[in-house]
C-alpha cells in the first residue's frame, strides 16, 4: 500500500510539471500586419491576368472567323475591342483592363487570323 500511495504522490507531482515543459504556443507573438496595399496595386494581377486572358480569346475566336468568312485582316473592328466584355468594377481599373485586353486582343487575333 505505501508504495503504491508512493507512486500515486510521484505521478501527481510529474502531470504538472510534463505538462508545463511542452511548448508553450499561445504565448508567441502573432506575426507583423502585411502593410495596406492600394486598391489598383493589389487588384492588378488578377486584372491584368483576366484581361489578357479575355482578350487573346475573344481576339483569337474573331481573327479565326474572319480568316474563314474571307474578310480582310482587321484587328480593331470587331465590337469586342470596342467593348472589352468581361470586366467587372471590384477588378480595378477600367481602363487599365481595356489596355491589357485590347493588347492580348490583338495578339489573339493575328494568331487567330494566320491559323483560321
Amino acid at each position: 500500500m505505501k508504495s503504491f500511495i508512493g507512486t500515486l504522490f510521484l505521478a501527481v507531482l510529474m502531470v504538472p510539471l510534463l505538462l508545463g515543459c511542452g511548448p508553450d504556443y499561445y504565448s508567441a507573438a502573432p506575426p507583423p500586419a502585411l502593410p495596406a496595399l492600394s486598391g489598383d496595386y493589389y487588384d492588378q494581377p488578377s486584372l491584368a491576368k483576366t484581361a489578357r486572358a479575355n482578350g487573346f480569346r475573344d481576339g483569337y475566336s474573331d481573327g479565326a472567323h474572319d480568316r474563314y468568312t474571307g474578310h480582310s485582316f482587321r484587328p480593331g473592328k470587331d465590337d469586342k475591342y470596342e467593348d472589352c466584355p468581361g470586366y467587372y468594377r471590384e477588378m480595378g481599373s477600367r481602363d487599365l483592363y481595356k489596355q491589357y485586353y485590347r493588347d492580348a486582343y490583338q495578339h489573339g487575333y493575328r494568331n487567330g487570323y494566320s491559323r483560321g
